[in-house]
């Protein structure tokens, strides 16, 4: 499915492909093939080891999952180290699954951790889960206490959320991050949301320009909050008609050659915020924003995100702290704005001062990057 868009999805530097459906979608042969094309975009595998039903037969499941985790992760399999394995997707709908009652989610979950843990010869990887349709506090807490009581590995903690609210992601990480501290033993898990979108249903946003500004706001607010967050997803299925509401970042084959929807060029310019993350404050309920630095470069982004289309900003940004890394104040920088869409602007600044403000306006849904380079000391 992937080998189509393999030269045209390397540019969005994804650092992990997520598969679901592993033993219902896929024969060994056709998942190797798989992974391999991701391999050729440069990033590594991230499983969901699911199917179709519920296992009937835990000893033989156990095996699948064995014989899975030392084929990819192990030594004289494929050989691919941090690969993630994640137990099951949406359990709460593929399945039936219940968190407490039959079938219960917590059975598959041990049988599956054992199973993982028994692959042999096998390089360093993480379990976890559990990718619910959303965010569910039962959930979080039966898993938990489960795996606490029990003894088992939670490497990481998953869930999946579609909205065009940023309330809902920025609500989720807040609660999620609440919940966690009643556990311990666990306070390392990383936090990941496994699949994400402006609607879990076919929505035309796909197609158009919201997908591509949802796509960069979302991840702006959940920048340095989640340890990993994935937009689903890679390809469209085949469908009637090129462009039909669905998911993909790239359009499906049936049609002729793959094309690039606007989210594609969203990603290729989140990817320009590379650094160590700085603080930032005064966000509000439109305008969200994180910054980056990277040596003496400072790098902001800016996003006024509107779902109704119509609220216009105009925002104040004040630098403080603006030094070199001889921890000499700026004396000369250039100020550039470069705008999502391709318009840039820049102005020379001679100051000496270590603040330095600015107002800079926006349209909705609209993104714009800022950064200070300094010129002289």
């Amino acid at each position: 499915m992937l080998e189509p868009i393999v030269v045209k999805a390397k540019p969005l530097k994804a650092q992990y492909v997520r598969l679901d459906h592993i033993f219902d979608f896929y024969t060994e042969g056709e998942l190797d093939l798989t992974i391999r094309d991701i391999g050729a975009m440069g990033a590594k595998p991230f499983i969901s080891i699911s199917d179709v039903n519920p296992p009937s037969d835990w000893g033989v499941w156990e095996g699948k999952v064995q014989s899975l985790v030392q084929h990819i992760s192990g030594k004289n399999g494929l050989n691919i180290t941090d690969v993630y394995y994640e137990v099951w997707n949406e359990p709460d709908l593929f399945g039936g699954y219940k968190i407490g009652g039959n079938p219960s989610y917590l059975d598959l979950y041990a049988h599956t951790v054992a199973a993982a843990s028994r692959a042999t010869n096998v390089n360093p990887f993480k379990i976890g889960g559990p990718a619910t349709t959303a965010l569910y506090k039962n959930w979080f807490d039966g898993l938990l206490k489960f795996a606490s009581n029990a003894k088992l590995r939670l490497d990481f903690f998953s869930w999946h959320r579609y909205s065009k609210d940023l309330g809902v992601f920025e609500k989720d990480v807040a609660d999620v991050k609440g919940w966690l501290a009643a556990y311990p033993d666990y306070s390392g898990a990383e936090l990941l949301i496994t699949e994400m979108g402006p609607n879990s249903e076919n929505d035309p946003v796909y197609d158009n320009g919201f997908g591509a500004i949802h796509a960069i706001a979302t991840n702006t607010v959940l920048e340095g909050k989640v340890t990993r967050a994935f937009n689903f997803e890679l390809k469209d299925g085949p469908g009637e008609k090129q462009d039909w509401g669905r998911w993909g970042l790239f359009t499906h084959e049936k049609f002729g050659e793959p094309v690039a929807k606007p989210r594609v060029s969203a990603f290729t310019f989140l990817n320009q915020m590379l650094g160590a993350r700085i603080n930032v404050a005064g966000e509000g309920s439109w305008v969200k924003a994180f910054g980056k630095k990277s040596g003496d470069l400072v790098k902001l982004l800016v996003v006024n995100y509107d779902i109704n289309g119509t609220h216009t900003e105009a925002v104040p940004m004040k630098f403080i702290n603006l030094k070199y890394s001889q921890n000499k104040i700026y004396k000369n920088f250039t100020f550039k704005r470069t705008d999502y869409g391709g318009a840039k602007r820049e102005t020379l600044i001679a100051t000496d001062s270590a603040e330095w403000s600015t107002l800079e306006f926006f349209k909705p849904n609209t993104a714009a990057i800022f950064e200070i380079v300094p010129t002289s000391q």
